[in-house]
């Protein structure tokens, strides 16, 4: 039985969360599809309240938030304490967005509200390094190593500065530092990404139109909007970055 511990680090807005569920619903559907149906499942939710072990859980994978990592919020501190204590443990960890974004802090990067404003919509990343381990996937078999990845981005702040023990994995002009490991080059325990793997179609396009002039321009979500498929690449992120890290 694989034991996933999922840090809940914000809420789904309140008039979605009926049809879409929360983060955790959406990380768990997502990542689901890189398990074989035989393998078990055990999932742990934390959120907002006291952090176990490290150790309770195989995985953890801390999810999006709409607050930022240098906020004076009382659950930081220890949230970056707990990746630090997973890293020195070697216990995986994957960060999605806000993830991503806390654990760079935590390792010793720098995280900021962009200059460049928000990232809307599916974006290209480009895979800046030999990676043999991230791979598409067709008709559930692995196949060719991927050259670069597509992804929903939704959001404003991202990481700036990368630590010495962190390695760019992938990013493109607006977001140089949009997939980072840290540890052994083919075999890290902590991998992150700024993009929304997670998120369905529907959720990406409900969440734009909701949050059109609030407070997102609203001539960026129309033009987000004109292209939202990227649920190929979704799938063999999750093939890619699970069975790495639980290898």
């Amino acid at each position: 039985m694989t034991k996933i511990g999922v840090i809940e680090a914000g809420n789904v807005a309140e008039p979605l969360l009926e049809k879409h569920g929360t983060y955790s619903d959406m990380v768990l559907t997502w990542i689901k599809t890189a398990f074989e149906p035989s393998n078990s499942l055990s999932v742990l939710i934390y959120k907002n309240e006291t952090l176990p072990d490290p150790s309770e859980a195989d995985i953890w994978i801390i999810s999006g938030s709409k607050h930022g990592v240098y906020e004076n919020l009382p659950w930081i501190k220890p949230l970056k304490n707990f990746i630090v204590e997973s890293y020195k443990n070697s216990i995986p960890m994957l960060g999605i967005c806000f993830g991503h974004q806390i654990i760079s802090e935590a390792m010793g990067g720098e995280v900021r509200k962009s200059k460049k404003g928000w990232g809307i919509g599916v974006q290209t990343y480009t895979i800046s390094r030999e990676v043999s381990w991230l791979k598409e996937i067709r008709e559930n078999k692995k196949g060719t190593p991927l050259s670069f990845y597509k992804g929903f981005a939704f959001h404003q702040d991202q990481v700036t500065k990368i630590s010495e023990n962190c390695t760019l994995i992938a990013g493109n002009d607006f977001c140089p530092y949009a997939m980072l490991s840290y540890g052994k080059d083919t075999q890290p325990t902590i991998l992150t990404i700024q993009s929304h793997p997670e998120f369905s179609k529907t959720y990406f396009k409900d969440l734009s139109i909701l949050r059109s002039d609030n407070p997102i321009p609203s001539p960026l979500i129309n033009l987000a909007l004109k292209d939202i498929e990227c649920e190929f690449y979704n799938k063999s992120l999750a093939s890619s970055l699970i069975s790495l890290l639980l290898r």
